[in-house]
């Protein structure tokens, strides 16, 4: 087993402390706290980087200093100059005597040689912060067992998942590597708890009802065994990395394989598969009745019930009601809101541009190149009075920013094109929005000589700006 590491880096919990910090090392220094406060008021995002940078330069000698930017730079995921920037600190620890610095200090540096794959050293730096500060709840005994973890420490790793003090929160790598770990020790049951307290608290991750699956096969609970690997299906037919018609076939392979594990209901393993089955297949009607057949009762298994009926127009208020409170299960997968609004569009009355915007926005955000990305952008043009054909080239306000803040970023002017060709729609509030773009675009060079080459936009947003 190997430690998981993550390719995204999200603001640690003690970076958060760190900047709400009130106390640090003495003598106090008046001039360097007051330059501190101001720029922690008036800066944000990269911002805040640079003015800590300069004010690092002026101060170099102020530990808390070094270990917000410290941490401000491994929230970045810029593991290089935070290693820099917190092996400094590492230098005036040894002249401070606020134990609670020294242990934020050590935290943040465990933190880094974990993800720099360093984990003897990051097992002594979080062996460092706790000495310090044995009741802080940062997160450091988590990076303690994840390094124990990655040195191939089983045991202790996993003692050190449940020794943790209660008050510390577990991020989405946490759970996935503590459920790996009981499944390792043979504690299926309390794997399945971690791996379904990580969908509640983090949203669903692709693989993760693969894994659920394993469990239930092993278990020999044969239709969760199903359902948990048609979740993961589902998550990856919404996103476009499997078609329809493989899909079928791996429900197939994974039916035939289920009887033939110890203690398996085959009976209930087809049902399962003949029901997830006729839900691909939009056999809405068959797919419920299938479902109303089984005792199982996950938010999955409510999903594809009440799916099913919106899609057949059978839901009744108090059903779309239940659907709707799925939302904080599912806030990830975009068939979730694709099923909703056709669900919507079906019932009576109420269904409007007003109302099924943020759903229909929603979807296509979540998998844009998807084909509920597609229908829902057609669908959207529908409601604002265009074709489908017109709908499909709307583009979100999000999506807009996007495309600008690549070209600032230094991407050729030729991924303004879908941009561009929204001036071609009839006006609503989606080309007003391409438009703003475009004119703020045209500050670069390299646009205005793109556009030199395109007189047709060229005449249309001149015509647009005057």
């Amino acid at each position: 087993m190997s430690a998981k590491k993550s390719g995204s880096c999200s603001p640690l919990p003690a970076l958060l402390l760190t900047i709400m910090l009130a106390v640090s090392c003495r003598p106090v220094n008046t001039r360097f706290e007051q330059a501190y406060a101001e720029v922690l008021a008036a800066k944000r995002g990269p911002a805040l980087i640079l003015a800590l940078s300069e004010l690092d330069q002026r101060f170099p000698d102020q530990l808390k200093l070094k270990i917000t930017l410290g941490g401000l730079l491994l929230a970045a995921g810029d593991l290089s100059r935070a290693r820099i920037v917190l092996e400094r600190g590492e230098e005036l620890t040894c002249r401070c005597r606020d134990e609670g610095l020294r242990g934020l200090l050590f935290t943040n540096l465990a933190e880094l040689c974990y993800r720099r794959g360093e984990y003897s050293r990051g097992l002594a730096c979080s062996d460092k912060a706790l000495a310090a500060d044995p009741d802080q709840a940062l997160g450091v005994a988590f990076t303690r067992a994840k390094c124990l973890c990655a040195l191939g420490r089983y045991g202790e790793a996993l003692d050190g998942f449940r020794q943790a003090p209660e008050s510390e929160s577990m991020t989405a790598e946490d759970l996935e590597i503590f459920a790996a770990l009981l499944l390792e020790s043979g504690e299926a049951e309390e794997a399945l708890n971690a791996l379904q307290e990580h969908e509640r608290r983090h949203g669903y991750s692709l693989g993760s009802g693969l894994q659920e699956s394993a469990i239930y096969e092993r278990l020999g609970r044969s239709d969760e065994a199903v359902m948990s690997a048609a979740k993961d299906m589902e998550y990856r037919r919404s996103f476009g990395l499997i078609d329809d018609a493989r899909l079928l076939s791996n429900l197939q392979q994974l039916a035939a394989l289920l009887p033939a594990s110890a203690g398996c209901d085959s009976n209930a393993a087809t049902t399962a598969v003949q029901a997830y089955s006729s839900f691909v297949r939009g056999q809405w009607r068959e797919c419920a009745a299938l479902m109303m057949r089984t005792e199982l009762q996950t938010p999955f298994c409510n999903y594809l019930l009440l799916a099913s009926l919106l899609e057949s127009g059978a839901a009744d208020p108090e059903q779309l009601t239940a659907y709707r409170r799925l939302q904080a299960a599912f806030r990830l997968l975009p068939a979730y809101y694709y099923h909703l609004w056709r669900g919507l569009r079906a019932g009576n009355g109420g269904y409007t541009i007003f109302t099924a915007r943020p759903v229909l926005e929603t979807c296509i955000l979540l998998a844009p190149d998807s084909r509920y990305a597609r229908e829902s952008r057609s669908e959207l043009g529908r409601l604002l009075g265009l074709t489908a054909a017109q709908g499909e080239k709307l583009l979100l306000g999000a999506e807009l920013d996007s495309l600008y803040a690549r070209l600032a970023a230094g991407s050729e002017p030729q991924i303004l094109q879908p941009a561009l060709e929204m001036l071609l729609l009839p006006e609503n509030i989606y080309r007003s929005a391409a438009l703003l773009v475009l004119t703020r675009a045209r500050r670069f060079p390299a646009v205005e000589d793109y556009l030199s080459g395109q007189p047709r936009f060229l005449a249309l947003l001149d015509a647009d700006g005057n």
